[in-house]
């Protein structure tokens, strides 16, 4: 019954947030004036930057690794693609 209450109370406190909201200053509501404070705060600005340079690293390794994987498949095989070699225990199973 207390997992209940507390659903209840979780889902009265979220319509009323909801409800203060819609309230309009002006010709902009709570909501919208909130969620421009969010998306032009400095710090949005600082972990959009983060997210970017975070993105251009992974980019950047995954092009090094690629490459560098395949340097070292080319120097393997001397520069030529081999076949696989059938023999005949490998080809009973």
């Amino acid at each position: 019954m207390d997992e209940f209450k507390f659903v209840l109370r979780c889902l009265l406190f979220t319509g009323i947030i909801l409800f203060v909201s819609q309230y309009k200053v002006g010709n902009e509501t709570l909501e919208a004036k909130a969620q421009y404070m969010f998306v032009e705060s400095p710090t949005a600005e600082t972990l959009r930057d983060t997210a970017a340079g975070g993105v251009k690293f992974i980019h950047n390794a995954v092009s090094e690794g690629t490459s560098f994987i395949k340097r070292k498949m080319a120097q393997n095989s001397g520069g030529e693609a081999h076949e696989p070699v059938h023999n005949k225990s490998n080809s009973d199973f």
